[in-house]
């Protein structure tokens, strides 16, 4: 079976998991309530577009909710790498740890896009960030989704596969 350096601690550190989720949480609820217009997920997909329609406390703003996805990057990315690898082991199958490196992918596309994104926040003159932002975006959210496609649809065999086992 393939290796992840998470997989070794998927099963043993019972706490990470419900450590990262209370971390996960507040932080999520804080980026998703930071005041903007239009919203941090547009600046994503259309930064330069959204930034003309900023004040400059919007700005700052911004700044503040890119700052606070560093760290929120790491929390979701490895949550979702545990989850991908816990049930990839109990199915016993290499898909779940592929995209589980794929969470770690989203998270690594997540900060490039914050990068471009503080580039172009501070009036960087490198036209090209704008093209790397939406795409950095576009990554990190088609590998998301992947992961939490395999999460919510493998999750259920694996509770039966569990059952089945400890029954024979």
């Amino acid at each position: 079976m393939m290796d992840h350096p998470l997989k070794r601690y998927s099963f043993k550190v019972k706490w990470l998991c419900p450590l990262l989720i209370v971390l996960g949480i507040p932080l999520a609820l804080v980026l998703f309530f930071i005041p903007l217009n239009p919203g941090i997920l547009e600046f994503e997909f259309i930064p330069v577009n959204v930034l003309q329609n900023w004040d400059e406390l919007e700005k700052r703003w911004a700044a503040f909710s890119l700052g606070l996805d560093f760290l929120f990057l790491i929390v979701y990315s490895t949550l979702s790498s545990l989850l991908c690898i816990r049930t990839a082991v109990t199915l016993e199958s290499d898909l779940g740890i592929w995209i589980a490196w794929g969470q770690w992918f989203a998270a690594l596309c997540d900060a490039v896009e914050d990068i471009s994104l503080v580039g172009i926040l501070f009036d960087s003159q490198m036209g090209w960030l704008a093209i790397v932002s939406p795409t950095a975006a576009f990554i990190k959210f088609l590998l998301l989704i992947i992961g939490l496609i395999y999460i919510s649809l493998a999750r259920p065999f694996t509770a039966v596969r569990l059952r089945f086992r400890n029954k024979s």
